[in-house]
């Protein structure tokens, strides 16, 4: 199933939430090449709808180095950021 993405957050106007809770969901892995803007806005909002929110540092990207650093501590501040997608695999 394909759930388009409308705006920054994948959440947003779009029926993830309740496509996630349908299959029984309880935790994301949220990448992307926008680290600063659709990672940390989609992961936010998963956060604030109770999802257990997983984002590896090394699955993101953005333009701008310094936006990059700035998003990954927010996520660390949020407790969701893991070191590498080897560790997340790990965990898995």
């Amino acid at each position: 199933m394909t759930v388009e993405k409308r705006m920054l957050s994948g959440f947003f106007g779009s029926d993830l939430d309740f496509t996630l809770r349908q299959k029984g969901t309880e935790t994301l892995i949220v990448t992307g090449v926008s680290t600063w803007a659709c990672v940390l806005k989609t992961a936010y909002d998963a956060v604030e709808l109770g999802y257990e929110v997983v984002v590896p540092a090394d699955c993101c990207a953005s333009p701008s180095p310094e936006d990059h650093e700035c998003a990954l501590k927010l996520f660390k501040r949020l407790g969701v950021l893991k070191p590498s997608v080897k560790e997340v695999i790990e965990t898995l």
